[in-house]
């Protein structure tokens, strides 16, 4: 019996019924949660005869990389970047994760920051190679003047192997020359 009377009430007045649960559903749109922040994540793998994860991981961190990566997107400072960073090494990698309001935000700073540490560590680790061969160079150079002291410094400017292979090949020919003519050419036949 109530639920007869129930019945008739909603079929006499649908339409109020109807525009009621309209507003009702328009308005719980506006109060859907939505999340806050936004998080991107990157994954930088170094290559195994190159850097570590750890010092990849303090690479990716700092100054010069986030300032570009900022430069790269429209900030001034890598300051801007710094808030929703988060970089974490794993074993073989780097995770790289950036938090935002937007998505698209997330995703451009993230990739800004990729794009930076890949193009900086290449330089970086140029500049790397070659001060250990300034090191290798001038550490081949004075033990070659402790074990020859008769050997002639190389002459400033002069990259240290081009000097190497001119003072070589003149040792040679004064060796042969020193000795006797027979001694010479049987040596040059």
């Amino acid at each position: 019996m109530f639920l007869r009377s129930a019945f008739r009430a909603v079929a006499r007045r649908w339409p109020v019924a109807a525009g009621t649960a309209g507003a009702v559903f328009v308005l719980g749109l506006f109060f859907i949660p939505r999340p806050f922040s936004y998080t991107a994540r990157a994954r930088l793998a170094p290559l195994p005869d190159r850097w570590s994860a750890a010092h990849l991981q303090d690479f990716a961190q700092s100054d010069r990389v986030l300032d570009q990566a900022a430069r790269s997107i429209g900030y001034e400072d890598g300051s801007e970047l710094r808030s929703g960073l988060s970089v974490r090494a794993d074993r073989a990698s780097v995770i790289v994760e950036v938090t935002a309001r937007s998505s698209a935000r997330a995703l451009e700073r993230v990739n800004a920051i990729g794009k930076a540490a890949e193009g900086l560590s290449a330089t970086a680790r140029r500049a790397e190679n070659d001060a250990a061969l300034r090191r290798i160079e001038e550490t081949l150079t004075q033990r070659r003047r402790e074990l020859d002291p008769q050997a002639k410094p190389p002459p400033t400017g002069w990259p240290a192997n081009g000097w190497r292979r001119w003072n070589g090949a003149s040792r040679p020919t004064a060796r042969r020359l020193r000795r006797s003519p027979p001694a010479w050419r049987s040596s040059a036949a």
